[in-house]
């Protein structure tokens, strides 16, 4: 019987990380995507500096940055929901609270919230 359970609980582990695996690549894809297509358009592309095509590449290049820092973000997020060990030590370790409290972590992509609990 104790074999069992372990193994179910390895099988749901196993589970967890692939999603949160294929969760981060696909926000990688998504967050970095503009950014590949933008350089390379650059690169084979001349834009004459001051014309509303170089104003329309330098306004998509400051959001191209900020997706990727939402892909940098995204990922914590994504290995902090999936890994229940790296909660509890980012509970002990960071954010410490007094003996009795804990925190309870709710995830929601794109927004996060960090809750006292108890």
């Amino acid at each position: 019987m104790t074999r069992r359970r372990d193994n179910g609980d390895q099988s749901t582990q196993e589970s967890k990380i692939t999603v949160m695996l294929i969760a981060v690549v696909i926000l990688f894809l998504v967050c970095q995507l503009p950014t590949a297509v933008a350089l390379l358009y650059k690169a084979f592309h001349e834009v004459e500096h001051g014309s509303n095509e170089d104003f329309l590449l330098r306004g998509l290049g400051n959001i191209f940055n900020f997706l990727v820092a939402v892909n940098a973000a995204g990922n914590f997020c994504a290995v902090l929901s999936s890994e229940s060990k790296i909660q509890k030590d980012l509970s002990s370790h960071i954010l410490p609270l007094p003996q009795g409290q804990t925190y309870q972590i709710a995830l929601s992509l794109p927004e996060y919230s960090l809750l006292k609990h108890g």
